[in-house]
């Protein structure tokens, strides 16, 4: 596993080609933000575990726009797959009814090669997600776009919708505010030691309703450890003793989250009996130069820019 950011140029290489749906969904004002591992990967530099992460893209389309988002795809050459299984980001799901009847896959069934674009890769499945199921809102800052360039000289490029940051912790700490089985379950060793993936005898023996809330609680909780771990510098990840030791991008961000999701943010970041094993563990991995930095992560952008955090206001203090 790479614990080193990706660069801007590098994600928009790899992944970008295959956020043409986005495209579509511009042009016909359908409200979404890209989520799962192209969100990650694209919105927040943190690179794949595994190839089979970036084999279809999702989509976190406006409760009431879902149907008129499928509609509108289908008449660019995507098909409505019914029995598809959708994978959440974070889970490895092969057990039961398939629990997640609201999201809607669609396959690319046009050329293999674009004929106004040929450098274009034919598009992956993609899933459009209601923003109720993962708990995101359409509010005013809530959103921002980054531009995909075909290639360096392309005249052709399109905007991606994506979440900012405050935005994917408010929707990730909420689906773990919702979904924990219990009050230890949001304690940050439980959050951060979470195995990453959860396979089928884990599921033996539940009913889907249970299964789809461990599923949603593993796709929060492997977003959540993904965004805190890659969106700052090394030297400001891990445990803090005290909210005055916390560095300044972080109280920053905890000011643009809503009070409970706050809380809870803080207590993930707070801890002020960590072990002395484990803050040299911290300690050690900020102070290698060889695990993450930020060259080339952010291009010609600040930080709060990228990520669309608003600084806190001089002297504000979470209580």
């Amino acid at each position: 596993m790479s614990y080193r950011k990706a660069s801007k140029r590098a994600v928009h290489d790899e992944a970008g080609p295959y956020t043409t749906a986005a495209f579509v969904l511009n042009c016909f004002g359908i409200r979404y933000v890209i989520w799962g591992h192209f969100a990650l990967l694209l919105a927040f530099r943190c690179p794949a575990m595994y190839d089979a992460d970036l084999e279809s893209v999702d989509y976190v389309i406006a409760d009431n726009d879902v149907l008129r988002a499928v509609k509108t795809l289908e008449r660019f050459s995507y098909k409505q797959e019914t029995d598809a299984k959708f994978v959440l980001s974070g889970c490895s799901y092969d057990v039961g009814q398939y629990p997640f009847p609201e999201v809607r896959t669609l396959s690319y069934c046009g050329p293999d090669e674009d004929p106004v674009y040929p450098g274009l890769p034919r598009p992956l499945p993609i899933n459009l997600i209601p923003a109720s199921l993962v708990k995101f809102e359409f509010r005013l800052r809530h959103t921002k776009t980054f531009n995909i360039h075909l290639y360096e000289d392309s005249e052709w490029d399109w905007p991606v919708c994506h979440a900012t940051l405050p935005a994917m912790l408010d929707s990730t700490l909420s689906l773990c505010r919702t979904y924990a089985r219990q009050e230890e379950d949001l304690d940050s060793h439980r959050i951060f030691t979470e195995k990453y993936y959860v396979f089928e005898e884990d599921y033996m023996g539940l009913s889907d309703e249970e299964i789809r809330r461990a599923l949603l609680w593993q796709h929060a909780v492997r977003s959540l450890t993904a965004l805190m771990f890659y969106t700052f510098s090394r030297h400001e990840t891990g445990l803090y003793a005290s909210y005055a030791e916390l560095p300044r991008r972080k109280k920053d961000v905890a000011g643009n989250l809503s009070g409970e999701n706050r809380e809870l943010y803080l207590q993930l970041c707070i801890h002020p009996d960590v072990e002395e094993e484990r803050k040299a563990v911290i300690c050690r991995y900020r102070e290698d130069p060889g695990v993450t930095d930020e060259e080339d992560a952010y291009g010609d952008e600040t930080w709060e820019e990228v990520f669309g955090v608003i600084p806190a206001v001089s002297g504000y203090r979470v209580q």
